[in-house]
């Protein structure tokens, strides 16, 4: 829904009804099972030894939290300021800054944009044109087939 539907409006209603739905904002509220199921977990940690419950559920998987934690902040490092790149240009082909429910609608947008770029890059298109000595087929590019960079030569939006 958020990334196809052209209504703005309706975009940003399905999102703070999803991002609310089971919360505080909500005549649904589980936030005190949740609450409840955090102090049990932290509870059967510290009888089992450790600290929390996520070294409990590491220590199954041959795993350390500050391995995890480290594993996390590098992944993070290495992807930021590519994820910011490509959010900038996002933002530039839609002309605007984003909204949380804009981002997936402007990313098809982005995608379908770049796909009939693709395809317009490789039309040819084929004139014949009769000559008293023989017949002459001239091939002629639509547009340059030369190799042009595109956005996105990875990640969620590559083509």
């Amino acid at each position: 829904m958020l990334r196809f539907a052209d209504d703005a409006q309706l975009r940003e209603k399905v999102y703070r009804a999803h991002v609310t739905k089971a919360s505080e904002f909500d005549d649904k509220d589980n936030a005190p099972t949740i609450n409840r199921i955090l102090a049990l977990r932290q509870e059967r940690a510290l009888l089992l030894g450790f600290s929390s419950h996520a070294e409990v559920s590491l220590a199954k998987k041959m795993a350390s939290l500050d391995g995890a934690n480290a594993l996390l902040e590098d992944l993070r490092a290495k992807s930021y300021d590519k994820a910011a790149a490509e959010h900038q240009e996002l933002e530039e082909f839609a002309g605007r800054p984003l909204a949380n429910w804009d981002v997936g609608y402007y990313a098809e947008k982005l995608k379908a944009a770049l796909r009939a770029r693709a395809r317009l890059s490789v039309r040819v298109r084929v004139r014949v044109q009769p000559s008293p000595s023989n017949l002459t087929l001239t091939l002629t590019p639509s547009l340059p087939l030369t190799p042009t960079p595109t956005p996105y030569q990875g990640g969620a939006l590559r083509l």
